[in-house]
């Protein structure tokens, strides 16, 4: 009973802080001011587009999609409703009810989403958006289930102005009708609301940061600005994606309740509200077992255990003093707990009495939440409304390392380091089948790039044995179960960073900043395991998750980017890391403009693909710097204005002579940071940029630069991984490039050689031999 007491007690304490401290979640506090008298409110009303997503929708949208229409809005409004892929007339129904309306409607036919991992609503989101074109000063993103009083758009766009709001949403009111409504939806939103405190999304500037997918009212310049839905492609929580997407471009959001915007969806069994909430708590959790066990444990911590310890209490008769404190706090825990659900409960005008019971509903969203855990580790994934989207299996801490009988069954020859400084070997590699979300690649041809060389010299990992291999393409020979949008016979390149696809950086189209990102420095599979073996039976990580030095690998889809077939394998490699490498630093990361100057320090892979996107963007003069004066005279061919000798000559003062002493713009240091950045540094013009895309040893934990010099100058240092942007919209790009005939690949290859023949490609890279070599595997 002692532990118990003090079980309860913390419970209690933790009530106290969620009633007083966590941005008064449970009040019903934050609700739109009343909207101005009239249309000379705002003088001219912004237009605005409203868009549609509707998949199977036509029983609901005769009594949506007339409310919308018949907005008493006095400025101009469009809307766009985008059948995805209907099988129940949704199409006919929509433009039926639009040929009655004055104002404008246009039925846009979806199609089915791209091969690079978009999320079903968003991609018809993002066509809605593509149809509307410019000119709307607000977009409003709402559901084919969400009716609107007349008057509603109106405040929406009174609000927006009068408070300079970049993006307002409402919360639906959700439908209530059922018994098993008025249970399950107050508290699907009081526990939205303690996840994300509205008060605290409405203060500009705090990290907290939501939205309510049935009603979005977004400023088409903060769309712009952050980058259109591309960044949010993947989310499958799309409302609460858009809102940290607009937060994290400084936008200002308002988020609120109210009860002019209602959800008609009927729900009229319990098995359609599991449905509704199992098929996001998973993804809500990043798909993390911690967060997973956490989640539970605390809903059982906070819920359960307030009621427990008042009826353990009392039943023990208040005998002892434990007895009468775990009494007492579990009712004070649970009091508390019933208190912040009233407001909910007022706002769906349901009883007060309902209100103890809310432990009971809680345990209830804690069995909705494993199985959607379940359903996700079982490969079935978060399905709704006919789609399904199957997410991979992640295992917990401890299961990394491959487990006994996992299937074992194609041998090939690979390029395996086993220690750190030992010359690779070619050597037979075991790889599997591929599994759930996986594919089995050809590899056609892979690039001989020096990032393979730090890590064979122990620079980032001491995993070994590693296969090595990163810069790859090739054709799928065979995919595992629930892959999307990838099928044998495709071309394909891999991506050294996956992608995952559901993390926050993946959930706003950063797939170079993949959470997983850290992770290809150890090699396992994206699931965890380690599958690959050697002849010895001893597991081989795979470099970046690939391991493209082998005949064949086994990739994640999350890593493969179809092309098209026309593109010859050999030179699609390339594309796979040194060219966006270079080409998108200079694009994406320091923005050159036309007519800027620009210095490139090592002309290696990265830095002559640093020249020709200098060169793309228009750059005036291209300064190269290399001590290899062979790669002086190829950077010349790829757009270099100018070679200067790192050797022969003082860099700073080459530069500064062929600037008239102002500097460069953009310096990219290339190679070897520690000895090349404060060169570069003191070359670059006052207010410029610096960019170091060349990868370091580990050991290396410092750089110096004078503060004193920094601070004067007013210079900006900063990093780029692949080019600062993601590889699944740069590697099409530079492709289209190839093909127009604006970018270099076949001038990139020096060398061809065979896998056995390997050493020799990474000694004529050492000896600044080659711009790059390229492993040609036979076909």
């Amino acid at each position: 009973m002692l532990a118990l007491s003090v079980a309860a007690t913390a419970a209690a304490v933790g009530w106290v802080y969620l009633v007083v401290g966590h941005g008064g979640y449970w009040r019903t506090s934050q609700w739109l001011p009343p909207a101005g008298a009239g249309p000379g409110t705002l003088g001219r009303w912004p237009d605005v587009v409203a868009i549609v997503p509707a998949r199977n929708e036509a029983e609901l949208l005769p009594v949506t999609l007339p409310a919308l229409l018949g907005q008493d809005y006095p400025g101009a409004l469009r809307v766009i409703v985008v059948d995805d892929a209907s099988s129940d007339g949704t199409a006919e129904v929509a433009a039926g009810l639009g040929r009655g309306s004055a104002r404008t409607l246009r039925v846009v036919a979806g199609t089915a989403p791209p091969e690079d991992r978009w999320a079903g609503k968003v991609w018809a989101m993002a066509q809605g958006l593509a149809a509307a074109g410019p000119g709307a000063g607000y977009v409003l993103f709402t559901d084919a289930d969400i009716a609107w009083a007349a008057g509603t758009l109106r405040e929406l766009v009174a609000a927006a102005e009068g408070d300079d709001r970049d993006l307002v949403s409402q919360m639906a009111l959700l439908r209530t009708a059922t018994g098993w409504e008025r249970v399950v939806v107050p508290a699907f939103v009081y526990f939205f609301a303690q996840l994300y405190p509205f008060r605290r999304v409405n203060v500009p500037g705090s990290r907290t940061a939501a939205a309510a997918g049935g009603c979005m009212l977004v400023r088409r310049d903060a769309l712009d600005r952050s980058g259109g839905l591309a960044p949010i492609r993947g989310a499958l929580i799309d409302d609460v994606a858009m809102g940290a997407m607009i937060k994290a471009h400084r936008g200002r959001c308002w988020l609120g309740l109210s009860r002019q915007v209602v959800s008609v969806r009927p729900y009229p069994a319990l098995a359609d509200l599991w449905q509704m909430v199992a098929r996001s708590a998973y993804t809500q959790l990043n798909y993390s077992a911690p967060l997973l066990a956490g989640t539970l444990a605390g809903l059982l911590f906070l819920y359960a255990l307030p009621p427990v310890a008042a009826i353990a209490g009392l039943a023990a008769w208040l005998g002892s003093a434990p007895a009468a404190l775990a009494a007492g706090a579990g009712l004070a825990g649970w009091a508390l707990m019933a208190v912040s659900y009233l407001p909910m409960l007022r706002l769906y005008r349901l009883s007060p009495l309902r209100a103890p019971g809310l432990p009971l509903i809680a345990l209830l969203y804690a069995a909705m939440t494993a199985d959607s855990a379940r359903r996700h580790y079982a490969g079935a994934g978060a399905q709704w409304r006919g789609r399904a989207n199957r997410t991979r299996l992640r295992l917990l801490p401890g299961e990394e390392r491959q487990r006994k009988g996992d299937p074992v069954t194609i041998s090939v020859q690979g390029v395996v380091a086993r220690g750190k400084g030992e010359p690779v070997e070619v050597t037979t590699v075991l790889v599997p089948e591929p599994g759930p979300g996986e594919a089995l690649v050809d590899v056609q041809a892979c690039g001989v790039c020096h990032t393979d060389l730090h890590y064979r010299e122990g620079g980032i990992t001491a995993d070994f044995p590693f296969l090595l291999g990163h810069e790859a393409a090739g054709v799928v020979e065979q995919i595992g179960a629930a892959v999307d949008g990838i099928k044998p016979g495709d071309h394909v390149v891999l991506t050294f960073i996956p992608g995952c696809g559901i993390c926050r950086w993946c959930r706003q189209g950063l797939h170079h900043f993949c959470a997983e990102g850290p992770r290809i420095t150890r090699g396992p599979q994206l699931d965890g395991t380690f599958r690959r073996r050697d002849r010895d039976g001893v597991a081989v990580g795979a470099f970046c998750m690939i391991g493209g030095f082998a005949e064949r690998t086994v990739v994640d889809q999350a890593s493969v980017i179809v092309i098209e077939k026309d593109i010859p394998l050999d030179l699609a490699s390339l594309v796979a890391c040194g060219v966006p490498a270079g080409v998108g630093a200079a694009r994406y990361r320091a923005r050159v403009k036309p007519g800027d100057s620009v210095l490139v320090v090592g002309c290696g892979g990265d830095g002559m693909n640093v020249v020709q996107g200098a060169r793309l963007c228009g750059a005036t003069n291209i300064i190269a710097a290399d001590i290899v004066p062979a790669k002086l005279d190829w950077a010349r061919e790829f757009g270099a204005t100018h070679g200067v000798n790192a050797r022969g000559e003082d860099l700073t003062s080459a530069v500064l002579e062929l600037t008239a002493g102002i500097g460069v713009d953009h310096a990219f240091v290339c190679i070897d940071p520690p000895e090349t950045l404060l060169p570069a540094f003191r070359a670059t013009a006052k207010g410029g940029n610096v960019v170091i895309t060349a990868l370091t040893s580990d050991a290396v934990t410092e750089i110096k630069i004078p503060p004193l010099e920094l601070l004067l100058t007013q210079k900006a240092i900063m990093g780029a991984v692949y080019g600062f942007a993601s590889p699944r919209l740069q590697i099409p790009a530079l492709l289209t490039l190839y093909r127009k005939g604006s970018l270099k690949l076949r001038e990139l290859v020096t060398r061809r050689y065979r896998l056995d023949e390997i050493n020799s490609g990474y000694a004529d890279l050492e000896a600044g031999k080659n711009l790059r070599g390229v492993v040609v595997f036979d076909p």
